[in-house]
């Protein structure tokens, strides 16, 4: 029996349970679908002193599934979630649950860091133990790097200053992030942040632990010098990145491999590069052996018609240059990873306003994004299908629908399966359309609108002339006199 406490007048356990009951119906069908694989983790994670040891209207395991509903929602904010809880407690128990958010801001701020770590980790293991997939034996990673912004406050400002090329009050903080993708599988698997101007290079040697001896790694250019080269072959790991642009792009004269491919002695550079300490730089070996390679992409549309890869793979008959070219090709996967995850689930910008919250936010995207893949690679696995061929937001799609039918079958365990079965046959059958050496100019149709561009800050900014209208008008007419 719920009622007010009459030594605490200002706690009443009846709205406590009220607010809890609704932000436990508010996620439940994200639930249905992966309690079993994250709740052992949350329910771990109550301390018994500290943050989230006391009971609250926004407990830690219900903060983080309405978080991960409102990644899985792009474009939801806090008070929409809020409301939906309210919407679920007034369809279950037609009761009314107070629509201010900032008791969940709160909770969100009070989640663990190194929790969302946890279970992003734990979520990249069950994808990596379910896909088998390999490249003539290896495990292959994929690497590259992008940016996304955040708000123009100050903590973020300071923590990621924004371009140099802005004017003060004029842009975003800007974040450049590497990102370590498994090709078998499709998850997103490491993530090293840094500011705008931070090298790949430096976020490279951050991630220099978490490579497994054994595996092959493909990257672009910007990564192939000696010196991380070196270092990752000392370390068991093998390579296959395009020849860096310093470098000369011809084959050396010589005795060949083969037609188009040679083996090259390459040797240490006499600095230091900035992205190693001075003890492992002078453990690097004075020579490194590389297979040199020259393919051609004689396709109607594509930018580079011949391509160089550098790769420490050097048996010719195990791994021959057109598997090789092949490979290479199949690192546009972690480009459409960032177009998945920027795009579709529009962290390309953030909303949080502090350090600590924009790197839970950018957790929170990773963890959607592999249990987004987790969904795609179990329905793959069950009806046949090529895991990389299937839609990523048909997924979202599906999922959005479909689970809301497996919560309101929760407790019939027979027909729960059986609609189970069939949102994974609606993901298996909605592949994308085959569309080979399909070529997509970076170039946007629609059209902006004619707003001028802040040159000052916003509070400084209180009138705009509209003369530009004007001279852009002038300017087009001169055009189309030149022309005639």
């Amino acid at each position: 029996m719920f009622n007010a406490t009459p030594l605490l007048p200002g706690l009443n356990l009846r709205s406590l349970h009220i607010a809890r009951v609704a932000a436990t119906h508010s996620v439940a069908p994200l639930q249905t679908l992966w309690g079993y694989l994250l709740d052992p983790l949350l329910r771990r994670a109550k301390t018994v002193k500290g943050a989230n040891s006391r009971e609250r209207v926004w407990p830690l395991p219900q903060t983080f599934w309405t978080f991960l509903a409102q990644v899985f929602c792009p474009g939801s904010s806090c008070r929409e979630s809020v409301r939906r809880a309210a919407a679920w407690l007034r369809i279950s128990s037609n009761r009314v649950l107070s629509e201010d958010e900032g008791a969940y801001c709160q909770a969100r701020r009070r989640l663990p860091t190194k929790l969302l770590f946890k279970i992003w980790r734990h979520v990249c293991q069950r994808l990596e133990q379910g896909s088998e997939a390999r490249w003539c034996g290896f495990e292959v990673f994929i690497l590259d790097s992008a940016q996304c912004q955040t708000p123009d406050t100050g903590l973020n400002q300071k923590r990621w200053p924004q371009p140099c090329t802005q004017k003060p009050g004029c842009g975003f903080p800007h974040i450049r992030f590497l990102a370590l993708l498994s090709l078998g599988s499709g998850a997103l698997l490491r993530l090293k942040i840094g500011s705008d101007k931070a090298s790949e290079l430096k976020l490279l040697a951050k991630m220099w632990g978490t490579f497994r001896p054994g595996s092959l790694l493909v990257a672009d250019r910007n990564f192939c010098s000696y010196a991380h080269l070196a270092y990752l072959v000392g370390r068991g790991l093998h390579f296959a990145f395009r020849l860096h642009g310093g470098r000369r792009q011809k084959l050396q004269p010589g005795p060949r491999l083969g037609k188009h491919e040679q083996l090259v002695c390459w040797e240490k550079p006499k600095t230091c590069p900035k992205s190693m300490t001075p003890q492992q730089f002078a453990a690097l070996p004075a020579t490194m052996n590389v297979r040199l390679l020259r393919f051609a992409t004689a396709i109607p549309g594509f930018r580079t018609r011949v391509v160089y890869l550098a790769t420490s793979l050097t048996d010719l008959d195990l791994y021959p240059r057109e598997k090789l070219a092949e490979l290479y090709r199949s690192r546009w996967q972690i480009e459409l990873c960032f177009r998945h995850v920027k795009i579709t689930l529009q962290m390309q910008y953030l909303r949080c306003k502090t350090p600590a919250m924009v790197i839970k936010e950018m957790l929170m995207h990773c963890i959607s994004y592999n249990l987004t893949r987790h969904l795609i690679l179990t329905a793959a696995l069950t009806y046949h299908a090529c895991s990389q061929r299937l839609s990523f937001k048909g997924t979202l799609d599906t999922l959005r629908h479909w689970a809301v039918a497996l919560y309101a079958v929760e407790l019939r365990p027979r027909k729960k399966n059986n609609f189970l079965a069939q949102m994974l046959h609606a993901i298996a059958v909605d592949p994308v359309p085959e569309r080979a050496n399909r070529s997509e100019p970076r170039a946007i149709k629609r059209r902006p609108k004619e707003y001028p561009f802040l040159t000052r800050p916003r509070k400084e900014m209180k009138t705009i002339s509209h003369a530009h209208k004007v001279r852009a008008k002038q300017a087009l007419l001169r055009r189309r006199h030149a022309l005639s």
